[in-house]
């Protein structure tokens, strides 16, 4: 075998390359692993990242079956108005989340509805940019989410 031969096969042979025999007799002749007992802390530790994101998830299902089983609190609704932008379907599914995006001033904020309120107005299609006129309230007390109580389209 010539020079260059040896050289461009050293760059492209990996440790698969050897004879699988040489390979399985390296695994069989190996030092044993030693069993490591773990202690209490020690397991508790491994298990911590496991157990924050369960309280995680289900503090944020907790939260979000709240927010989509309420009605809006009346006493705490606001009015917007602004420039509506396009509405949003997380999925087709009546259980989903659905945003309906309007522009006010140099912000767009995103207002949650429900699938019916979703069907009810790509019925009645405003244009983008068009002005409207929002009620709209939380249905936690404290939430930032915005629900949408009613919309109405203003003439230019």
């Amino acid at each position: 075998m010539n020079e260059p031969e040896r050289e461009e096969r050293s760059i492209w042979s990996s440790k698969f390359d050897k004879n699988p025999d040489k390979i399985r007799d390296r695994i069989n002749n190996a030092p044993p692993i030693p069993h490591v007992k773990k202690t209490r802390t020690q397991a508790v530790l491994t298990a911590l990242p496991v157990l924050m994101l369960m309280a995680g998830l289900s503090f944020y299902w907790f939260g979000e079956r709240q927010q989509t089983q309420s009605e809006p609190i009346l006493e705490a609704q606001e009015n917007w108005q602004g420039l509506f932008d396009r509405i949003t379907p997380r999925d087709d599914k009546s259980t989903g989340k659905h945003f309906y995006w309007v522009r006010i001033g140099e912000r767009t904020r995103p207002v949650r509805i429900t699938y019916e309120q979703k069907v009810q107005l790509l019925k009645n299609a405003v244009d983008s940019g068009a002005p409207v006129e929002l009620v709209v309230a939380p249905t936690v007390e404290g939430s930032n989410v915005m629900w949408l109580v009613s919309a109405s389209s203003v003439g230019k």
